[in-house]
């Protein structure tokens, strides 16, 4: 069973939000062989993610703290810096390196 990282959450976000857009690895397959996870499991936390970003309007409840810690940061500062994907995107070709 695979042990979430921070860094593993910091990928999911980014990729939610923008898929493979500008990465390395740009699928979640060559994400996942990456970081050692299974695709079922990426594609779950996505959904937990989207739970905690909408309130638990939609996706998957039972998200973990770090997930849910991840979501907030994320979120805030995506909404209050212009150039967020492009710094975050730096961060997560760095995570996948």
């Amino acid at each position: 069973m695979h042990r979430w990282l921070l860094t593993d959450d910091i990928v999911v976000y980014y990729y939610y939000h923008f898929q493979g857009q500008g990465l390395i690895y740009p699928t979640i397959q060559g994400i996942c062989n990456k970081l050692g996870i299974t695709e079922s499991s990426f594609k779950a936390r996505i959904q937990n993610l989207i739970y905690v970003i909408t309130n638990g309007q939609e996706g998957l409840s039972n998200a973990a703290n770090q997930t849910r810690e991840v979501a907030e940061l994320l979120e805030y500062s995506r909404q209050n810096d212009t150039n967020f994907q492009n710094n975050l995107q730096v961060v997560v070709n760095r995570i996948l390196r």
